[in-house]
C-alpha cells in the first residue's frame, strides 16, 4: 500500500512540474475532512469510528481551450494504519465494523479520484468534451451523484460531450462501470441529460439513462448488480422541474423504467416508476425561517408477477441526505413523507430539523409495510472561509416491518438507534 501511495505522489508531483511548465495557469488545492461518528442501537450496542479523507488537486489551464485536472485522494479510518504501532501495513486495506445483522466497510487507500482533460469552444461553439476519470452529478443526485458523504465518494470513467448555451444545456456521456476480460461482459452507463434555463429562476430537465450489467458478469465485482447469472439492461426516462416563485421554492421529479432484468438465468421485463415532490416557503424576516414538506415514492416488486420486475433501480445516487441520514431507505420500494424546518439565527449558522415517515411500497404476504420513522437535528457553521463544521443527531425508530441502523444492523419493531456525527472540512 505505502509503495503504491509513494508512486502516486511521485507521479502527482511530476505531473505538477510538467503542467506548471506548459500551462498558462496552474492552481493547486486540496481538502482535509475529518468525521467522527457513533451509532448506538437497541440490541447491537454502540459502535463508532473516526474517518479522514485527504485530497490534493491540480487544475491546469493549458491554453484558452484546453484544461487538465488531476485529483489524488487518500481515504482511511483512524487506527487502521499499521505503521503507527509497528505492525506494518497489513491493516491498511479495509476497516470493518461488525455487529448483529450487518457490517460496514471503509476502504483505506490512496487512489486517483479524478484525472481528465477538457476541450472547450469546439468549432467556436459552447461545446466541450471531457474525457477521463471524473465526478458526475445531476439534479438532486437521486439517480446520478458524486456521493460526497462517503469517505471514498464516487467517480466515473467516462467520456462526456457538453453543450451549454444561455438558455439550454445538454450532456451526452458513456461511462465504463466494470471492465472484464471479455467485451460481452463489460458494464456500461450511458445517458443524455438536457436542461432548459429559459424561465427565470426555474429549470426543466429531461433525461434518458441506460444501465447495462450483463448476466455473465463476475460474482463479487464492484457493481452490486454484478452477481453471477444476474444482470440488467434498464432504460430510465425522466422529467424534473425545479424553481422559485418569490419566497416559495419547489422541486418535482418523475422517472419511468423499462428494459430487461435477468435473475438466475431468466430474462424478464423491467416495469417500474418513481416520483418525488417537495416545496418550501421562506420568511426572510424571521431569521430566514424555511418550512417545507416532501413526498417520495418508488415502486417495489410484486412477487406474484413472475414475468416482470417492478422494483425501481435508483442507479448511482447520493442517497445520503435525500431520505434521511440512516441510509436504510432509498428510492426503491418505498413511500416516504417528511416535514422540515430550518433557520439562520446568526450570520453563518444554519440549523435544521426533519421528521421522516417510511412505508414499503410492496411487501410479502402477511408482512407489515410500516418501516418506522426518523428525526434529525442538524447544524452547520463556517468557522472561517476555509473551515466548515457540521454536526447532526439522528434518531431512527423501526416500525412493525423493521428497519436498520446506520451501520446496517437490523432493528426490531419499536427499537431505536441514535446516530451522531461531527465533521470538520478544510478546503485550500
Amino acid at each position: 500500500m505505502k509503495r503504491y501511495f509513494f508512486v502516486f505522489l511521485v507521479g502527482f508531483f511530476f505531473a505538477l512540474f510538467v503542467t506548471e511548465a506548459l500551462a498558462t495557469e496552474v492552481k493547486v488545492g486540496g481538502e482535509i475532512r475529518v468525521r467522527g461518528e457513533s451509532v448506538g442501537s437497541d440490541g447491537p450496542g454502540t459502535k463508532g469510528m473516526a474517518l479522514q479523507r485527504t485530497r490534493i488537486n491540480v487544475d491546469a489551464q493549458v491554453n484558452e481551450t484546453v484544461k487538465a485536472y488531476i485529483q489524488v485522494q487518500d481515504s482511511r479510518s483512524w487506527g487502521r494504519d499499521g505503521t503507527t504501532n509497528g505492525t506494518g501495513t497489513s491493516g491498511d486495506e479495509t476497516t470493518t465494523i461488525g455487529a448483529t445483522g450487518g457490517t460496514v466497510k471503509v476502504d483505506n487507500r490512496a487512489d486517483i479520484k479524478q484525472a481528465y482533460f477538457q476541450l472547450d469552444k469546439i468549432i467556436d461553439q459552447p461545446l466541450s468534451l471531457k474525457a477521463g476519470r471524473q465526478v458526475m452529478a445531476y439534479g438532486e443526485h437521486r439517480l446520478i451523484g458524486g456521493f460526497e458523504w462517503s469517505n471514498n465518494a464516487r467517480s466515473f470513467d467516462a467520456v462526456k460531450l457538453m453543450y451549454n448555451a444561455e438558455t439550454f444545456g445538454v450532456d451526452l456521456w458513456s461511462a465504463r462501470i466494470y471492465e472484464t476480460s471479455t467485451t460481452s461482459s463489460d458494464s456500461d452507463f450511458n445517458g443524455i441529460y438536457a436542461t432548459y434555463k429559459g424561465i427565470p429562476s426555474n429549470t426543466v430537465d429531461l433525461y434518458y439513462l441506460q444501465d447495462t450489467v450483463p448476466k455473465s458478469a463476475v460474482s463479487g465485482s464492484p457493481n452490486d448488480a454484478n452477481d453471477t447469472n444476474k444482470g440488467r439492461d434498464v432504460s430510465t426516462y425522466g422529467l424534473r422541474l425545479n424553481g422559485k416563485l418569490a419566497d416559495l421554492d419547489y422541486t418535482g421529479e418523475m422517472a419511468l423504467q423499462g428494459g430487461t432484468r435477468t435473475n438466475t438465468g431468466t430474462e424478464v421485463k423491467q416495469e417500474a416508476s418513481a416520483y418525488a415532490v417537495k416545496a418550501g416557503y421562506t420568511i426572510p424576516s424571521v431569521m430566514g425561517l424555511r418550512v417545507g414538506a416532501e413526498y417520495d415514492s418508488a415502486t417495489g416488486d410484486d412477487s406474484g408477477t413472475a414475468d416482470k420486475k417492478e422494483d425501481f433501480q435508483n442507479l448511482y445516487p447520493t442517497n445520503h441526505y435525500l431520505y434521511g441520514f440512516t441510509d436504510d431507505i432509498s428510492w426503491s420500494n418505498m413511500k416516504a413523507w417528511a416535514v422540515v424546518a430550518s433557520l439562520k439565527p446568526v450570520e453563518g449558522l444554519w440549523l435544521g430539523a426533519e421528521y421522516w415517515n417510511y412505508t414499503a411500497a410492496k411487501v410479502a404476504s402477511g408482512a407489515s409495510d410500516n418501516l418506522g420513522n426518523e428525526m434529525n437535528l442538524m447544524a452547520r457553521y463556517p468557522l472561517m472561509d476555509a473551515v466548515k463544521l457540521e454536526a447532526t443527531w439522528v434518531r431512527r425508530t423501526a416500525g412493525e416491518g423493521g428497519g436498520k441502523d446506520y451501520y446496517g444492523n437490523s432493528l426490531a419493531k419499536d427499537k431505536i438507534s441514535d446516530f451522531i456525527y461531527l465533521s470538520a472540512n478544510v478546503v485550500f
